[in-house]
């Protein structure tokens, strides 16, 4: 089985496009209103950044994921009124989200086009609003393992802060595509959808390793693992009904 298979693949990209649709005309609303936002409006552009970078990082859209988080991370700062929108933000922004409809108009080598130059400017952007003692954050990466002890991600100090900032908690959720997914007549978006209601998706991956190869055949498989990092809320003693994961599976992130 292929999990990029052509429905889902397809799914994705139109509810991409649906996201993308007003994005120039609401940014420039946004500018507008300067330092007086609009946070119904900024949360909507937000939303369609995570939409997007949360069903990417199923689908392997590796540039995508990347391009939208550095997106999120500034309509993020945006909404808590740590960056003013003016015309250079709003400029920056636009710029990538058309870099991001190119990518997602493309989304078969999206992998392959080059995306350096707007995550740059996405990224001073940040470091630039950002307190000093704030600043190395950014570059900061932290490694987030898994319980017995191998590394299930690589992320930056920054998004794991700016998480417990807004009050939440993180957890690292062990999905099983089988069991959790399709046993119980869901989709991997239906799993993304489910998670950024109640949450932010900061990481996610299928873990391939666990099975070899994509190419497997599911009906051979026992468990066919998807790793998410979950930003949260909900507290530990009721976040897995909230997921419909198994408690075993569910690994809360302590702050050392």
């Amino acid at each position: 089985m292929s999990m990029q298979d052509d429905e889902t693949l397809q799914m994705y990209v139109e509810e991409s496009r649906e996201h993308l649709a007003d994005i120039e005309n609401d940014l420039l609303i946004i500018e507008e209103g300067g330092a007086d936002i609009d946070e119904e409006l900024v949360n909507k552009v937000f939303r369609a950044a995570h939409s997007i970078k949360g069903g990417a990082g199923f689908m392997g859209l590796d540039n995508i994921k990347e391009l939208a988080h550095k997106m999120e991370n500034i309509l993020g700062m945006i909404r808590s009124k740590e960056i003013v929108p003016n015309p250079e933000v709003i400029n920056i922004l636009l710029l990538a989200f058309d870099k991001l409809r190119e990518l997602i108009n493309d989304v078969e080598e999206s992998n392959t086009i080059d995306i350096a130059d707007h995550l740059v400017a996405l990224k001073g952007l940040t470091s630039v609003s950002l307190p000093d003692e704030e600043k190395e954050g950014i570059s900061n990466m932290l490694d987030i393992h898994m319980p017995d002890g191998n590394i299930a991600f690589s992320v930056s100090e920054f998004d794991i802060s700016q998480a417990r900032k807004h009050g939440m908690y993180i957890y690292l959720v062990e999905y099983d595509l089988i069991h959790d997914v399709q046993n119980k007549d869901k989709t991997p978006l239906d799993v993304v959808r489910e998670m950024q209601e109640s949450g932010n998706i900061l990481e996610s991956k299928i873990e391939i390793t666990a099975v070899g190869t994509l190419e497997s055949d599911v009906s051979s498989l026992n468990r066919l693992p998807f790793l998410v990092l979950f930003a949260s809320i909900i507290e530990r003693d009721i976040i897995n009904s909230v997921l419909d994961v198994d408690e075993e599976h569910i690994h809360m992130i302590n702050e050392d």
